[in-house]
C-alpha cells in the first residue's frame, strides 16, 4: 500500500511534472469556456463601456484584467451638456442591458438623452466654459439682474438756514425738506450796471457728496412763482415737488435757476406790444443772462460746459427769454421749454383790449422779431418744445389770451417743420385739451418737458 501510494519506482519530479500539465490543460479548457460567454454577452453591452471585437487567446485577459479596462473606460467617459445621472441610471446587479430593453423616462440612451426638467435651451446656446468661473457662466435670471437705479432720491438730511458768501455774492442756505434737493437763495444778486435781483439756485441732494460730477442747469423765468405761490394770480409751478415726485430712473438731476424780474413787461419783451406799456429790453435781458448769470453759474458751480448743458423754460413773456438765448447764443444755450408762448407780441398789438378783435390777418412769418428768429434758429437747430392750453370758458385769459396765443403757436410749430424740424425728434408741441393759461396747467406739463432735456443717462 505504501509504495502504490508513492510510486516507489518512479522519481518524484514526473509525478509532479504529470499533475502539472493536468492542470494547465484544465484550464485551458476554462478559458474557452470564458471566451464563448463573452462572444455572447459582449455585443449587447452599450456604446459607453468596452467592445472587445476578434478576441483570440492570444489577447485574452483575466478577470481583473478586463475589469480594470473596463473601470478606466468608466473613469474617462466625459458627460456631456444633455447628460444628466439620475439614480435611476445606476445599474444594478440585476439589470442586464439587452436590445429589448424598456425605456423609462429617466433612462435614455445617451445619443438621444432629452434635457431634464433642470436643463433649459440656454445650455446649448452658451455651453459653459470650464476655464471660467463658475459665476461668469452663469445666465443671469430675472431674479439675478441688478438694478443700478434707485427709485427714490436720497434720504433727505436738512440743516438749518446759514448765510455764506459765493463768488463776491452774499446768499443763505435753506432746506425745505424735498427730495430732490436744497436751495441757495441771493436777496440782491448783482450784476455790472444792472439792478440786483432774487435768484434761487435749487441743488440736488447729492451735490455736496459727488464731488466729481457736473450737472446740467435750467434756467427759469418768473422765479417769483417757480417753487412758491406768487404773482399776480398767486400760483405756482411748484417744481421743488414736482422734481421730487418724479423717479431718479427717469431725469438726471440738475440745478434749477429762477430768477425774479425787475420790470417784467419790459426785460421780457423784444418790441413794442401795447399802447403804453413798458417793453423792448428782452436783448439786453438775454445779454446779461449770459455775460452775468451763465457765467456765474460756471464759476462758482459744478456745471457742464456745452451748450445742451444749458437749457431755458418760461411761460408767456417769459418763453420769449429762451426763445431769443437760442437764437442769439446758441454756443451758451442748448435747448428751450415755451409754456403758452407770447409768440403773438410785435404782430398782434393791444393785448389789454379784445385781442381777437386786433389779430392780425397775416401769417407770424410776417412778424419782423419771428422772422428774425427763425433765420437764426434754422442754422442750430436747438430743440424746442412747446405747449398750451384749449379751455375757452369765458375768462378773459383763456378765451381770449390762450386763443391767441394756440393760434400763433401752430403757426410756428408749422414754421419750425418746413425748415425741417421734426416732430417728436427736436419738436415737441402739446395742445391740452384741458389747459388753461396759468401756473397750474403749466406744471402738469413739466414733467415731460424734463423728461425731453434732462433723460436719464448716468
Amino acid at each position: 500500500m505504501y509504495s502504490t501510494l508513492y510510486f516507489p519506482n518512479k522519481p518524484i519530479w514526473k509525478v509532479l511534472y504529470l499533475y502539472l500539465i493536468f492542470l494547465f490543460w484544465g484550464c485551458e479548457q476554462k478559458s474557452d469556456e470564458r471566451l464563448k460567454i463573452a462572444d455572447v454577452l459582449l455585443p449587447s453591452l452599450s456604446q459607453d463601456q468596452i467592445i472587445i471585437n476578434n478576441m483570440n487567446q492570444s489577447d485574452f485577459r483575466t478577470d481583473q484584467q478586463l475589469l480594470a479596462d473596463q473601470q478606466t473606460a468608466t473613469d474617462q467617459q466625459t458627460p456631456t451638456d444633455q447628460q444628466t445621472p439620475t439614480d435611476q441610471q445606476t445599474p444594478t446587479d440585476q439589470q442586464t442591458p439587452t436590445d429589448q430593453q424598456i425605456l423609462t423616462d429617466q433612462q435614455m440612451p445617451t445619443d438621444q438623452q432629452m434635457p431634464t426638467d433642470q436643463q433649459t435651451a440656454t445650455d446649448q446656446s452658451n455651453p459653459i466654459d470650464f476655464n471660467l468661473p463658475l459665476d461668469q457662466n452663469m445666465a443671469p435670471s430675472q431674479d439675478m439682474q441688478i438694478n443700478t437705479c434707485q427709485d427714490s432720491w436720497p434720504a433727505v438730511q436738512t440743516y438749518p438756514p446759514n448765510a455764506f458768501q459765493l463768488g463776491g455774492q452774499n446768499a443763505w442756505y435753506h432746506d425745505e425738506g424735498h427730495a430732490f434737493g436744497y436751495f441757495h437763495t441771493y436777496d440782491a444778486f448783482s450784476c455790472p450796471n444792472v439792478q440786483s435781483r432774487k435768484i434761487h439756485v435749487f441743488l440736488p441732494r447729492n451735490y455736496e457728496a459727488n464731488a466729481n460730477r457736473q450737472y446740467k442747469v435750467l434756467y427759469m423765468q418768473d422765479g417769483v412763482n417757480v417753487f412758491w405761490p406768487g404773482g399776480v394770480a398767486n400760483l405756482t409751478w411748484q417744481v421743488a415737488q414736482l422734481l421730487s415726485d418724479m423717479s431718479p430712473c427717469d431725469i438726471d438731476e440738475m440745478i434749477v435757476v429762477a430768477l425774479h424780474s425787475l420790470d417784467r413787461d419790459r426785460e421780457y419783451t423784444p418790441v413794442n406790444w401795447a399802447d403804453q406799456s413798458s417793453c423792448c429790453g428782452l436783448d439786453s435781458y438775454v445779454d446779461l443772462l449770459k455775460t452775468c448769470i451763465h457765467q456765474f453759474m460756471q464759476t462758482n458751480y459744478r456745471v457742464c460746459q456745452t451748450p445742451d448743458c444749458h437749457i431755458l423754460a418760461g411761460a408767456d413773456f417769459g418763453a420769449l427769454v429762451g426763445l431769443s438765448a437760442i437764437s442769439r447764443y446758441p454756443e451758451t444755450f442748448g435747448g428751450v421749454g415755451l409754456f403758452s408762448p407770447a409768440l403773438w407780441v410785435g404782430h398782434d398789438m393791444n393785448v389789454r383790449s379784445d385781442l381777437i378783435a386786433n389779430i392780425n390777418p397775416s401769417n407770424l412769418s410776417q412778424s419782423p422779431w419771428i422772422s428774425g428768429i427763425l433765420a437764426q434758429i434754422q442754422q442750430s437747430m436747438k430743440p424746442i418744445w412747446m405747449q398750451w392750453g384749449l379751455v375757452r370758458d369765458g375768462n378773459w385769459q383763456n378765451e381770449v389770451l390762450e386763443e391767441i396765443v394756440s393760434h400763433r403757436g401752430r403757426e410756428f410749430r408749422d414754421l419750425l417743420i418746413e425748415r425741417t424740424y421734426v416732430l417728436n425728434q427736436n419738436l415737441w408741441v402739446i395742445e391740452d385739451e384741458n389747459g388753461r393759461h396759468d401756473e397750474n396747467t403749466w406744471q402738469r406739463h413739466f414733467p415731460h418737458f424734463i423728461q425731453k432735456f434732462f433723460p436719464k443717462t448716468r
